[in-house]
């Protein structure tokens, strides 16, 4: 239950950050939000989400750790973050904030997509992000993670197949045919390298123009928009906090926790889109 005092604070608070030009009034009402009324997460994330839209074109937060992370806690608390990631990169927001790298990476290794967590890792390390240290132990972290789950797997009968020949493999055994042809040239490129659409769209090289994408929009109004759609998610799914789907040592608090071991846990259960 809010109290008087309470209703006084978040008024105080209101006008402080209905005329502020700089991010501090946005930061000490969150942590308002967060100590008056910790069982309601909500409100933390509505102002959070409030201040993210408010610098989002202000080229002096662009790379803020404190901005950043007022973004990482925000998509920490969406149910589909990929989006999220997707708006920062094409603004340029985070691009040389390690956190942001390795936010991204990790929701990426958890959805089970490895190699867009690979060129993430390699995105941000190519662009010098900071603490590069700890990004880079993080890259090797992950890397490591990799191995341990290849040689756990158990050995296939045969290599994968390019995704061309997914639907062939599947076909009921049938009498032996000759080979077709053997394709030459582009055509048979195309179809022996495999294909990453996420990839593609989610870390292109040249991100775009940040007006081609303006405004990322409230989480009211995507839920507006989503609830109009078919759901894609289990039940169990929806509402779980990013954290929560996260390895414990791999959690938002532990970004730049410098492991000392190389036994963190793999990643658990998807949480973004496929």
């Amino acid at each position: 239950m809010v109290g008087v005092l309470d209703r006084a604070e978040v008024s105080r608070f209101e006008a402080l950050v209905a005329s502020a030009s700089t991010i501090e009034p946005w930061l000490e009402y969150v942590r308002f939000c967060e100590e008056a009324f910790p069982r309601d997460s909500g409100k933390a994330v509505d102002i959070r989400e409030r201040c993210a839209r408010a610098f989002k074109d202000a080229d002096a937060y662009r790379d803020d750790p404190r901005y950043v992370a007022v973004w990482l806690d925000y998509v920490d608390a969406l149910v589909e973050p990929d989006e999220a990631f997707r708006f920062m990169r094409q603004r340029k927001i985070g691009d040389q904030v390690a956190a942001f790298w390795i936010a991204w990476a990790l929701a990426a290794e958890a959805q089970g997509k490895r190699k867009l967590a690979a060129d993430v890792y390699a995105k941000g390390i190519a662009k010098q992000a900071e603490p590069l240290d700890i990004l880079q132990k993080r890259r090797a972290d992950f890397e490591v993670r990799l191995a341990a789950r290849d040689i756990a797997a158990p050995q296939e009968p045969a290599p994968r197949q390019p995704l061309a020949n997914v639907g062939r493999a599947r076909r009921p055994r049938q009498q032996p045919t000759a080979p077709p042809p053997r394709e030459t040239g582009a055509s048979s490129s195309a179809i022996s390298v495999f294909v990453d659409d996420d990839l593609r769209a989610a870390l292109p090289e040249d991100p775009g123009n940040a007006d081609d994408w303006p405004d990322f929009g409230t989480r009211m109004g995507r839920a507006k928009e989503n609830a109009q759609l078919p759901s894609r998610w289990p039940e169990a799914a929806i509402g779980r906090r990013v954290a929560t789907l996260l390895p414990k040592t791999q959690q938002r608090f532990d970004i730049f926790q410098d492991f000392d071991n190389n036994n963190e846990p793999a990643a658990a259960a998807p949480f973004l889109s496929s």
